[in-house]
């Protein structure tokens, strides 16, 4: 039997910043995936350094800014 975490955690996309999983989910244009697409970018940055605590303030900015930015392109293509 699977069970919904089991089945969750295969599916989740993968964590680093250049990942066809990654960008899809940051361009679907949905707004309500707009704190989950922000969140996501900000843990990809504490991974990609290394999970150094102390950046959490930074890299939630830094991922709201880039995922805003991604979103204001995208509306005016």
């Amino acid at each position: 039997m699977v069970h919904k975490a089991d089945k969750k955690a295969k599916s989740a996309p993968s964590l680093h910043s250049n990942s066809p999983d990654t960008i899809s989910l940051i361009t679907s244009g949905r707004p309500t995936d707009v704190e989950a697409q922000i969140s996501l970018r900000a843990y990809q940055l504490y991974a990609d350094r290394g999970a150094e605590a102390g950046h959490d303030l930074e890299d939630w900015l830094r991922a709201e800014t880039e995922v805003m930015r991604q979103r204001i392109g995208t509306l005016a293509m």
